[in-house]
């Protein structure tokens, strides 16, 4: 958060702001769009909004945007004419401190009401940048109302950042993904290992050093993911940056590191000699930093600073489970939906009709074998059609 300045809300009163010498207030109304149910509008056309979330507030049930308390946020809506992906942006936001960017959380839903959110997709800080603005890409359908929700982060010793908020929306049909260099590296038993070896696997490379406090604190978490979804094709590969020892590799003391720290996953070396790889990977300015390469070898994701492993999960599953199908049959009154066993959990919805304005959550007690899950349903009504999906639960 902010170092120098900070801001505090009195609400119904003046927005008091103070520097390590002097303060001042200003008033403020609360913003229109203050509450879910009062969402503005925007379109594709217009390319985006501004607003400010000075002296907003958190409903009642509100859910935490990106993870974080906050406590002022605002709200949009917006509805794509076509299915596609849609990028949102927060990076042009100011803080109410008049120069820092503000420290956004932002989240995207949909759903009727707070109370019955169903969350597609959240950032708080810029993957790629590291900016305290939010950047999301999600994948769209045509005709779906979205719920867009902007926060400012909260900690322990002050309240929500607050400011002017530049809401930025672009939408494209398709995507282009830029493809992952080769690169061919020294392991920790000095052996070559090479970006071919994962081939038809999604790789998660994480860009780490062992002087890292962060890059050792999601290692716990690397190691959980590694384990849970090995059989679905994911591959956590290590590539260490630490400083060579007398121009070699430091080899032993990344291996003892390693050892100590029950890291499961291959980690390779890439100074001296191999820092190449940092520039063909548009340079590592932040550790860690992470990339996510789907199995047609495209880099899907990259992200920067340590993560939990529910984060990790939502950036590898939609690329792990990309091929998973689910199955309806209709007999005798019963509904049956099957689905492949995996390592995750999900949830099914259903609708009436696609494209879907609304999805239901549908309940039941899934049976799940060592192969394939399987969910039965009493037809209600009798007849209908209806359609079924499977969404991964954060």
């Amino acid at each position: 958060m902010k170092t120098m300045l900070k801001a505090w809300t009195l609400r119904g009163a003046a927005n008091l702001v103070c520097s390590t010498t002097i303060c001042w207030s200003a008033w403020a109304a609360t913003p229109a769009n203050d509450n879910f149910a009062d969402a503005q509008l925007i379109t594709i056309q217009q390319g985006g909004a501004t607003g400010s979330n000075i002296d907003a507030t958190r409903e009642d049930g509100e859910p935490n945007h990106a993870g974080n308390p906050g406590g002022a946020s605002v709200w949009w809506k917006i509805t794509p004419p076509e299915s596609g992906y849609l990028t949102l942006s927060t990076l042009k936001s100011t803080s109410i401190l008049d120069g820092p960017a503000l420290d956004t959380e932002l989240a995207v839903y949909t759903g009727s009401a707070i109370s019955n959110l169903v969350l597609i997709g959240a950032n708080a800080d810029d993957d790629e940048t590291g900016s305290w603005g939010s950047k999301l890409l999600l994948t769209v359908t045509g005709g779906i109302e979205y719920y867009i929700a902007v926060d400012g982060y909260s900690d322990d010793s002050f309240g929500p950042d607050q400011g002017r908020i530049v809401l930025e929306v672009s939408f494209s049909k398709t995507i282009t993904y830029k493809p992952a260099p080769a690169w061919q590296l020294p392991d920790l038993k000095g052996m070559m290992v090479k970006s071919s070896d994962f081939t038809n696997q999604v790789v998660l490379l994480n860009f780490w050093a062992t002087w890292c406090p962060p890059c050792i604190a999601e290692i716990p978490d690397l190691i959980k993911l590694q384990d849970k979804y090995r059989k679905l094709g994911l591959a956590v590969v290590g590539i260490s940056v630490d400083d060579p020892v007398n121009n070699k590799l430091p080899t032993s003391l990344v291996s003892t590191f390693a050892r100590d720290h029950g890291m499961n996953y291959p980690i390779v070396m890439t100074r001296p000699g191999g820092d190449a790889v940092e520039t063909d990977y548009d340079t590592i300015n932040y550790l860690p930093t992470t990339v996510i390469i789907d199995r047609k070898n495209n880099i899907v994701r990259r992200t920067a600073w340590a993560h939990k492993l529910s984060e990790f999960e939502q950036y590898v599953l939609p690329w792990l489970l990309d091929s998973i199908a689910l199955r309806a049959r209709r007999a005798d009154g019963v509904v049956t939906l099957e689905w492949p066993t995996i390592p995750a959990q999900v949830r099914v919805q259903s609708s009436d009709q696609l494209p879907a304005t609304s999805w239901n959550l549908v309940t039941g007690t899934a049976v799940e074998g060592a192969e394939t899950t399987t969910l039965s349903l009493d037809e209600d009504p009798p007849g209908q059609t209806r359609f079924y999906r499977l969404e991964i639960v954060p």
